[in-house]
Formats: C-alpha cells, structure tokens, sequence
C-alpha cells in the first residue's frame, strides 16, 4: 500500500471576483471516437463526432491527463445508495479543482464574469453543446429547471441557499431567491439582491441542480402535459405516487432512463438490479488533448452485493476494477495484490470519526427529547463506551480513541477536543445518569421520573455495522441503560429521517465538512438533513411553518450561521466558522468514538489516469474527483 502524509493541510481560498475562464479547447480539428460510436456513424445512425460536440473553440479538453484509448468497460461495486454512481458521473456547472484548495473551474460553464460587488453572475455555455439525444443545450435549460422546476416545489426539495444572498445589515436571508435572465442561447445572468461571493463554489457543490432537458421534461411534467397526463405517465412507469415521480425525473435524475443529460454515461436498466449498466454518450462534449471524444470506456458496471464478503471477494479475485474497501481487510488485500491485479491507494479522509453515534435532538418522545438535549446525558453515553475494544474488535486496531471532531490539519481542529470524554469510565457514567433526574428500577435499568423505563433504539444501515451495534449496546446496558439495535435498508432510515421516526443512528451521514461556510449540511441544520437534527433543519428552513424548534444551543449554531451567510468579510467568515465548531466541541452532538479509518481504493494496476491520493470529501464528491471519464485501460 502506498502510503501518504495523513495531514489535510486544505486551504479554504475562494474564487472571488476572476473573470471569465475556461480550459483550453482542442487545438486540432479531428476529433476521434469510440469505435462503437464510429460503427453508428458508418451505419447512418449517429451524426459524425464532429457534428456532435460543441464548437471547436467550446470544447472542454481534459488536460494533464495521459492519453488513453478506449475499452469496453469499468467495473465498480454497488450497495443500495443511489449517491455512489451519482458522484462518479457528475457534471456540474462549475467543479473544484483537484488540489483541494475549494477554488473552483468551469466545467459545464465554459466561463463567467462577476461585477464589482458580487451581486450579478453572468455565465456563459458551450455553444453548440448537445443532451445525450442530439437536442441542444441552451440557456433556456438553465431558465427552465430553476423558475419552472425548481422554485415552485417540483423536485420536493427547497430552493438550496446558493440561490439566495443574505442582508449584511440584518442578517436575514432575503425573501426572494436570485433572478436569472437570458441574454442568449449561451449566456445568462444570475442577480442577487446582496453580494454573493461564494456562489460559484455553491454551484460545484448543488450545479448538477440547475439545468435540465425541457425539450423532454416537459412532456412528462404537469407543467407540459397536465395533471392528468402526467398521472397517466406516472402509473405507466410504475409510480403510485407523484411526489416520488417528479422527485426522480428532476431530483435523482441520473437513474432516469431514456432522461438525456450531460453525463459521460447514461443509465441502461433498473437501478435495482443487481447488475447495474451505464453506457457511454455520444454527444459527450470533452476531449482528450489529441481529440479524442471522452469517455474512454464504453460502459460502466455497477455489481450489486449484499454483504461486505462478497464486496472484499469481488476485490481479491480482480472482479472488480475500482472498489472502495475496509482497512480491517488490509492484510487479506495486500496478500492478494499481485494475485487479484490491483494497487491500494490511500485518499485524505475529513470526517471527524471513524465510528460515532447520532442522538435525535428532535425525536418526537418529550421525555427521549429532554433527555438527548442535555450535555450531560451525551457525556454519559460516551464515557460509558470502551473505546479501546472497538478499536482492537471492529477495527482489528488500525484506530485510536478519539472523540468526533475536525481532522488534524483542517480549521478548527485540536488535541484537546479530539480527547474529549474518550476516557472509559462507567461509574463516572452512571454519575451523571443520576444527574440527569434518571432512577434506577428493580430490574437495574434507568428510568424517568415518572417511572417509565428509558430505552435506547439504536438504528444504522449497513451489515458492517453489526459489530459495533453489539459492543455499544453490551456497553449501554451495563450502566443500566436498555437499549436495542436495529439494521434497516437505507431508502427505510432516509424515509424515517423525513418523517422524524428515527432515534440514535449509528455511522450515518456523520460529520464531515472540508469547509463549514461551503459545506453545512453535516453539522449545521440548515435544512431536514442531518440525522442529529432534522426537524430543527426543517424548522429552520421553513421560517418556522413546519418542523420542531430548535433547542437553545443549536439556535445559537444557527445564529452564527446566520451571520456567516451575511458577511462578506474573508476574516470574519473564517472566524465565524470556528465559533460555530467551538459550539460543536462544547455539545458533541455527535459522539465518535475511533479515529478516522483511512479511505483505501483498491484499484487496477492497468488503469490509468486514478490519482494516487487526492482528498476524500462529499463536497468534491469523493472518487469523482478523480475524473473517472479519463481513467482508461491497459490490456
């Protein structure tokens, strides 16, 4: 295994006020093709590969790659999360460079300018870019999906707050989102009310959100066709329900098929199948530096598996050319390296733990609520944990102790909370139960005051979990705390998350940030997302109309947060954002309990163009960053 310095030095510099940019275009004028695509081209069934990219000035042209041929497919792993495929295909208007810096590049977005004060956006497009069917890509796409789609509800999903700037008087977010016009067929403007500064990196983060083919959608929508026509549509795909019709076509579109896009690949089968099928686009719109159209496989294969045996077997016999795997595994992997024809490569990890559990502080249960929103109570649940077994059982010792905090290297990280509450301590637990107003009944467990039992439901999503389940629950048990544990699908956990059912999650959607101000989701709620708050989320997000209010001291996250949103001053948005972690290392909402586990990539020693270590992160969108669209084969 090639090892790497650990150590995120990650720089949070934004791109401000740049002008225009783009990457260069191709500087010769042939361009090649895969050679299934050149077959269509000789049948009559495919226009030439020049007629389907954009203007030769327009072209994105991958550069500081090595120049790859094509082959017939990549194959990868796949569980039950519709995000994994998601992230290796994405293309947003604008993505983050891959030196982890946060600055971002045009992508979709051939360029833009900014005025003076950040407040008007114009960005311009590829002009002669094609969707997947040969049909223009135009400003018009982009006008569509945010007033059409996007702003009345059709997604399901509130307008994300990269679509609206913040008074720096007042610090209230302002009451109408940005406004987009067209200028073109290629350009358009985007106008806050406020300055925006951050907009930019907003839109690598959500940019896979703000355009969409209405020359298709708009004979599915009701918007196009009528309710009742786009109820018939809906029942003759196979949805019962319209919310979850609508929220595919334009939230988790990439599994859509026969939906075009702007992918290197499109979806050819059933997302629930257990072999999953991508296929390459003909009018994907990058080269290479000698023309050649990317990408350079022809398909994508996604194996599905149900037990992590048959993931870490599929990786050792060489089944698969890219796989994800468990530290826990390593000897197994680096015995069979040369026997299954892989390299291991170690990514830069920003979570804040290896293994950490997630209270609900808005559970519906009054009593559970009280008692999770008490510091002391979570101080409790975490000292009475061993964390050296977990360690030495779970993670056959490739961790430490460690409470859930930011990795060394990043804002806001240090030793002291790092070594928060991760001393074992069981009577000093029981202490502060008993601090908290719980009684111990007949039976040896913890009750309320008014006699009913306290129980803990433990709840997580992954079979790898189990282990962990076992020690936490033997754990909690033996300082008088019943407590059960339960694996559900993730679609479930997701649906109960929603509706608020859920209770303690455990390695769920744990903290993770490369920049709090770019990146609030995991720790901040600032919509229904995180497991630990959801309902605050949803409370906050809508102006207090639904949801649950927030307890003080996440209203006082949320304050901070509020006032980020509102400065414009880089110092003071960096300080703000180590207020806000301050707040977190005071309340440790979210109890960790082993150092990160390293991000291992078991890879193929003849794929080419996989980057040896570059930073494992939601935001950058985890092995995307790599530019799987480059990657090609040597056989």
């Amino acid at each position: 295994m090639r090892k790497f310095n650990k150590a995120l030095a990650l720089a949070l510099a934004l791109v401000m006020l740049a002008g225009m940019t783009g990457l260069a275009a191709a500087e010769t004028a042939a361009y090649s093709e895969a050679p299934m695509l050149a077959e269509q081209v000789q049948a009559g069934t495919l226009p030439a590969v020049e007629e389907r990219l954009p203007v030769a000035q327009d072209i994105m042209v991958e550069t500081g790659i090595e120049i790859g041929q094509y082959f017939d497919a990549l194959t990868f792993t796949q569980d039950a999360s519709k995000w994994y495929s998601e992230k290796i295909t994405e293309e947003p208007l604008f993505r983050f460079k891959q030196d982890g810096s946060g600055t971002v590049e045009p992508n979709v977005a051939k360029g833009y300018d900014v005025n003076e004060d950040a407040t008007v956006y114009t960005i311009y497009l590829r002009e002669g870019m094609k969707w997947s069917d040969g049909v223009p890509f135009t400003s018009e796409d982009c006008r569509y999906f945010y007033e059409d789609v996007l702003l009345p509800g059709i997604t399901t999903n509130a307008v994300w707050d990269a679509m609206y700037s913040v008074d720096p008087e007042t610090g209230e977010k302002d009451a109408e989102p940005a406004k987009l016009e067209i200028i073109d067929d290629y350009t358009f403007t985007v106008t806050f009310q406020h300055s925006k500064p951050t907009f930019l990196e907003e839109l690598a983060i959500n940019g896979k959100w703000f355009f969409a083919p209405k020359h298709w959608l708009q004979e599915y929508l009701a918007i196009g066709i009528g309710e009742e026509a786009a109820l018939a549509k809906a029942t003759e795909m196979g949805y019962a329900d319209m919310n979850a019709y609508n929220k595919d076509l334009t939230y988790y579109y990439w599994l859509v098929l026969d939906r075009p896009t702007l992918r290197p690949w499109l979806i050819q089968n059933d997302f629930e199948d257990q072999l999953i099928i991508w296929e390459r686009n003909p009018y994907f719109w990058k080269t290479d530096e000698n023309g050649q159209q990317l990408p350079y496989a022809d398909t994508l294969e996604f194996m599905r598996f149900s037990e992590d045996t048959q993931k870490l077997l599929w990786t050792m016999d060489g089944t698969v050319d890219v796989n994800v795997v468990n530290v826990t595994n390593i000897v197994e992997l680096m015995e069979n390296q040369e026997a299954g024809g892989y390299t291991l490569y170690e990514w830069g990890e920003t979570k804040w733990a290896g293994h950490a559990i997630q209270l609900n502080q808005a559970i519906q249960d009054e009593q559970l609520r009280a008692l999770f929103q008490n510091v002391d109570f979570r101080h409790a649940l975490s000292i009475a944990v061993n964390r050296q077994q977990i360690c030495d059982i779970v993670d056959d010792g490739f961790t430490v102790p460690r409470q859930s905090s930011p990795a060394d290297g990043t804002p806001g990280a240090s030793e002291e909370w790092a070594n928060k509450w991760i001393e074992y301590d069981p009577a000093g637990a029981e202490e502060l139960l008993v601090a908290c107003g719980l009684t111990k009944g007949d039976d040896g467990y913890y009750c309320f005051e008014d006699g009913t039992q306290v129980v803990l439901n433990l709840q997580y999503a992954e079979e790898i979990t189990a282990p962990l389940a076992e020690l936490l629950v033997n754990d909690f048990e033996a300082v008088g705390l019943k407590t059960t544990s339960r694996i559900y699908d993730r679609s479930i956990l997701e649906e109960m998350r929603s509706a608020n059912t859920h209770e303690i999650t455990i390695d769920w959607e744990m903290f993770d940030a490369v920049s709090v101000a770019l990146r609030p989701d995991y720790i901040i709620p600032t919509r229904d997302y995180p497991p630990w708050a959801t309902a605050f989320g949803l409370y906050y997000m809508t102006d207090g109309a639904e949801g649950i209010q927030p307890s003080a001291e996440v209203q006082r996250l949320l304050d901070l947060w509020d006032q980020l949103k509102a400065s414009n001053d880089p110092a003071e948005r960096d300080q703000l954002s180590l207020d806000i972690l301050k707040v977190h290392e005071e309340n440790i909402w979210e109890i960790g309990f082993t150092s990160r586990t390293p991000r291992l990539n078991a890879v193929k020693t003849n794929l080419h163009n996989f980057d040896e270590y570059l930073i494992n992160a939601d935001e950058f969108r985890e092995l995307g960053l790599s530019h799987p669209h480059t990657w090609w084969m040597e056989e």
